[in-house]
């Protein structure tokens, strides 16, 4: 993961600054860990669903092409999903995840418009120029661990390791000024199998968990500024 965050602040470090933007995002994830339900909660004496819900947060750099509206979007991120049980062995389950997302937004109604869009100071509708598709690689450290109630911590062998994501969804920007675009994204993630070695005997159980997810993103614009000094 180190290597990751090496190269994140390459491309901000030897990408034109001035013309650049950053963004803030903000995330909701509704997770699906199916096959990992029944033996957890058959081996804990626990119930119900396991880190079924949690946020994420990031950062990310923007850069774009030249000729054609397709913006890339690399961001670092931090998520986190918790559970607590009523009752069994363990009380609290969590899951750290950090992740190195590569957003590309694809603008397919408006793709061959040269724009600075979006902002109020253009014309044209906000969803030909605002509506994007975006398709997000990623690769992800994962940690899980447990808060036991009547067993010794270390009796629980909780997994960690790297996986891949593979994410497609639709988003809209919506300019709140020339400096500032709000865009609200839906998307769904593929994730490449987990492996969990000691929850079930003598064999690991693997989970390929879906991920839905509801972001915010708030990009700064400080090209613009520039712009109007030369006026």
């Amino acid at each position: 993961m180190f290597r990751i965050v090496i190269l994140f602040f390459a491309i901000m470090l030897f990408s034109d600054v001035s013309h650049s933007q950053f963004g803030i995002r903000l995330k909701y994830n509704s997770t699906e860990f199916r096959t990992w339900d029944v033996p957890f909660n058959s081996r804990y004496n626990t119930s119900g669903t396991m880190l079924n819900s949690g946020y994420e947060a990031g950062v990310d750099y923007w850069f774009r092409l030249k000729k054609k509206r397709i913006e890339f979007m690399p961001e670092i991120s931090y998520a986190h999903h918790r559970n607590n049980y009523a009752r069994g062995s363990i009380g609290t389950l969590k899951m750290s995840d950090y992740h190195f997302n590569f957003h590309t937004h694809i603008y397919a109604l408006n793709l061959g418009d040269d724009c600075n869009c979006p902002t109020f100071s253009k014309q044209g509708g906000t969803i030909d120029k605002g509506l994007f598709i975006h398709l997000t690689p990623g690769i992800s450290y994962y940690s899980i661990g447990a808060i036991t109630r009547d067993m010794a911590p270390e009796a629980v062998n909780t997994p960690e390791g790297i996986s891949l994501r593979m994410g497609l969804g639709l988003g809209i920007d919506i300019g709140i000024s020339d400096f500032w675009t709000l865009s609200p994204i839906i998307s769904y993630y593929f994730r490449s199998s987990l492996s969990w070695q000691e929850l079930e005997e003598n064999r690991p159980t693997l989970v390929n968990p879906h991920i839905l997810q509801f972001s915010l993103r708030l990009g700064f614009r400080p090209d613009y500024k520039r712009k109007y000094r030369r006026r």
